[in-house]
């Protein structure tokens, strides 16, 4: 069974209904994993998710592809004096018409699943909500909207055009985990589902 199978019903729209305007903010979001010992009787592993918002100095939905090339192009994937306190590990909080850039720690072995939308929705796909999800790679640039990530993809964003009063959307990010053994690259593709939300304010726009 492809991985994706159960969400191709919710993959993000490539254009939309309703324009995300010029001047609206990019919101930039970087994922992690982190690994845990827990100490005590039993010394368990565990692994934790952990969704950051970064400053992006005022960027802007005109600037969005710009922003993106400077970032990632030839600089350190995650400044870490860039990042935003937030009060909790997953949510996105999206309150007015932005673009959302989601980038996977550099520093992890995994990627958007090539071939795949890199991130789609928990409901059917709305293009008056979201649409456009365009993906960065230093070996392509920025490619899309064409709804299919590809290889060695850490940086995807997509337009978020609109929402009703109070709504919460969550997400899933398609991603693969792999394991260099001998020379060779192992993959394990997965749809990692921590319900990565962007919780709802008033209705926009």
């Amino acid at each position: 069974m492809n991985p994706s199978d159960d969400n191709q019903l919710a993959a993000i729209a490539r254009t939309g209904n309703r324009e995300v305007p010029e001047g609206a903010p990019v919101r930039h979001f970087h994922a992690t994993i982190h690994g845990l010992m827990r100490l005590g009787p039993k010394k368990r592993k565990t692994v934790q998710f952990r969704m950051t918002e970064l400053d992006t100095g005022g960027a802007r939905k005109k600037d969005v592809k710009e922003y993106v090339l400077n970032r990632f192009s030839g600089t350190k994937k995650f400044i870490e004096s860039s990042r935003k306190k937030r009060g909790t590990l997953y949510d996105m909080q999206v309150v007015e018409p932005c673009i959302i850039v989601l980038e996977l720690d550099g520093d992890v072995n995994w990627n958007f699943t090539p071939g795949d939308p890199g991130v789609s929705s928990k409901s059917k796909a709305n293009p008056e909500e979201d649409y456009g999800v365009y993906f960065y790679t230093d070996d392509f640039g920025v490619v899309g909207p064409d709804q299919a990530a590809p290889e060695s993809c850490r940086v995807l964003y997509w337009h978020v055009a609109s929402r009703p009063a109070q709504l919460a959307r969550q997400f899933n990010l398609h991603i693969d985990l792999w394991e260099d053994i001998g020379g060779t690259i192992h993959r394990m593709p997965i749809i990692f589902d921590p319900n990565v939300p962007d919780t709802g304010g008033a209705a926009f726009p």
